[in-house]
């Protein structure tokens, strides 16, 4: 059996190659289109791709009466089942909106994700489902906030500046700058304010938006401290001291739901796959928003024993360092995909299953690699209990029988 002889089918990917942290990029090509209805839009190219059918980004701009409205999205919006961007090693559903008013844009989870973050360099990766269930990806280098916005007031004549209107107090702003936080300090700060005030799913790592100021008011306001959009010395020290759990994704209400001890198996019907999932129990070296997961999926472009593998999401390895799983002593190189921690190649398009098969016969499981900025040591411990039950759980709720063949 050729899965035996050679490894096993892995759900295929094209690795992007990264740019580094001190390395500028210019801002994506774009083209210029217009609509009936006045429509302007512009259609960004990635930089990077996939395949061809990869989608560019769109952003649009209309006058309507008074009111200037920007849209945002990705092209051929409606001939995807599934639109994801992927930041950080972390997924999230792709933050789109429509006919939005241009003094509210700022506001928006896509323009403050643009706009607040540390490294203008970093990439934005968009992949996409098709109804076939295959997968396309585009990198988008150098996309700032603040050069959409030219490029719409230079193409699409939106008013200069009014997507950068602040109603901060610059006064306020530098006293705050002047407290000198470190950027844990920062992150602890925002985390709590999200876990405590809203429903937020995730968070990424970028400095304080205005829907967070607003937060910091509340805060403050409920808290017996002046209301202010600003740290101050005394807000900071207080919300340094709050406590707060990280956000856990509950699977319970997805179908064919069933726990095995500290792993859960269930069927996706938005990707179309069953999958497994377990919570590390311990992590060292890194903090995130939400709980690390590892994650293993069928494969729902292919049949027979293809798999999908994240061994630790969210996660912040550095692609150019080893990662490790160490399984009750035994040692297991992986490698980093598009962000996914999954097993190592071994020709032919088929990858080894010796780190499936420790996890079957081991207590458990530790994943260890190095932090993006090339220093710091992280390593997440997960449980293999009930593991092999929720595997085989898996095999039978997809009828993909063939992917047993990982455990023998």
């Amino acid at each position: 059996m050729r899965g035996l002889r050679f490894g096993l089918q892995l759900v295929s990917s094209v690795l992007f190659c990264a740019i580094g942290a001190g390395q500028a990029a210019a801002m994506p090509d774009y083209v210029v289109k217009r609509g009936q209805d006045d429509t302007c839009s512009l259609i960004f190219a990635p930089d990077r791709k996939t395949s061809e059918k990869a989608p560019g980004l769109v952003v649009s701009f209309r006058k309507s009466r008074k009111s200037n409205l920007i849209s945002v999205g990705v092209e051929h919006a409606r001939r995807w089942e599934a639109v994801e961007l992927v930041r950080d090693n972390t997924r999230a559903p792709f933050p789109s909106f429509e006919d939005t008013r241009a003094r509210a844009v700022p506001k928006t989870k896509f323009w403050t994700m643009l706009a607040n973050r540390a490294n203008d360099a970093a990439p934005l990766d968009v992949t996409v489902r098709a109804s076939s269930g295959v997968y396309h990806s585009g990198r988008f280098l150098g996309l700032t906030a603040k050069g959409i916005g030219a490029a719409l007031t230079k193409n699409c004549g939106l008013p200069r500046g009014i997507l950068n209107a602040s109603r901060e107090d610059p006064k306020a702003l530098a006293r705050e700058q002047a407290l000198d936080l470190k950027t844990r300090d920062v992150l602890h700060i925002r985390w709590f304010l999200l876990r405590t005030y809203t429903n937020a799913t995730t968070a990424d790592r970028a400095a304080l938006s205005p829907a967070e100021r607003d937060l910091i008011e509340r805060y403050t306001t409920e808290n017996g401290f002046k209301p202010s959009r600003y740290l101050t010395r005394p807000v900071a020290n207080a919300l340094l001291a709050e406590k707060f759990r990280p956000y856990r994704k509950d699977f319970s209400d997805y179908p064919r739901f069933k726990r095995f001890d500290d792993w859960v198996s269930f069927r996706d019907t938005k990707l179309g796959t069953c999958a497994i999932v377990t919570e590390a129990k311990e992590v060292n070296g890194v903090r995130f928003f939400s709980t690390p997961r590892m994650e293993i999926h069928t494969d729902p472009n292919e049949r027979g024993n293809a798999l999908y593998f994240d061994f630790v999401t969210p996660n912040r390895f550095h692609k150019d360092y080893p990662i490790t799983a160490i399984v009750d002593g035994r040692k297991i190189k992986l490698k980093l995909d598009e962000g996914r921690v999954r097993p190592v190649d071994i020709g032919d398009g088929f990858v080894s299953a010796r780190i499936v098969r420790a996890i079957r016969a081991g207590k458990t499981v530790q994943i260890r690699g190095t932090g993006l900025n090339g220093k710091s040591k992280h390593s997440f411990e997960f449980s293999a209990l009930g593991f092999t039950a929720a595997f085989r759980k898996m095999a039978r709720d997809c009828d993909r029988p063939e992917i047993r063949e990982w455990l023998k």
